[in-house]
């Protein structure tokens, strides 16, 4: 198989992949919006902002259009698709965050464990990376604090703070599922 050619199948196999089951989350009220945009907490709470952030096919960067649902501890809050953030009040504490792309094969997701503080934010994108040579075959997403820079080649957690306050300004704002929130233990 030539390169072209794998890349154009890797290139199908994700345009079809964005195209299964978007997320459904309810948006936030205008007031709650506006707060979450404005960065402001309530006090003694941290607050997650996810996010979809970059696809990377053999080193070519593009907005990530895989609508994604969002796991904290195991169990599933919610959907993010391109364009809207998530915005997830939370009492300080450790949390295990991942993702899983919404497709009939969803490849193989990666999570991270953080440590939330009091009044503290935590920008997540979530990147995927696909490499079609002989070394990753498939896709390997990655939950990444979004930043200025390219996501890790290896598919890792690197949790960054950067550009998040910016791209966060110009999405809807959507809430987690609720009953999904309150079967939530912080560890």
């Amino acid at each position: 198989m030539t390169i072209r050619f794998r890349w154009a199948v890797t290139a199908a196999m994700v345009v079809l992949a964005a195209c299964v089951s978007p997320a459904n989350q309810p948006a936030a009220d205008a007031t709650f919006a506006q707060d979450a945009k404005s960065g402001r907490i309530a006090a003694g709470r941290s607050r997650v902002y996810v996010f979809l952030g970059t696809l990377v096919i053999n080193g070519h960067e593009r907005d990530n259009p895989s609508a994604s649902d969002f796991f904290i501890n195991g169990v599933d809050v919610g959907g993010v698709n391109r364009g809207e953030c998530m915005v997830i009040d939370l009492a300080p504490g450790t949390y295990v965050l991942s993702s899983k792309e919404r497709s009939s094969n969803p490849p193989p997701v990666q999570a991270v464990t953080v440590t939330l503080e009091p009044g503290s934010p935590l920008y997540l994108a979530i990147d995927v990376g696909i490499t079609t040579g002989p070394v990753l075959p498939g896709a390997i997403p990655t939950l990444v604090a979004q930043s200025n820079a390219p996501p890790p080649a290896t598919g890792a957690l690197h949790p960054r703070n950067v550009d998040g306050p910016q791209r966060v300004h110009a999405m809807k704002i959507v809430l987690p599922d609720e009953a999904a929130m309150r079967s939530l233990v912080v560890r």
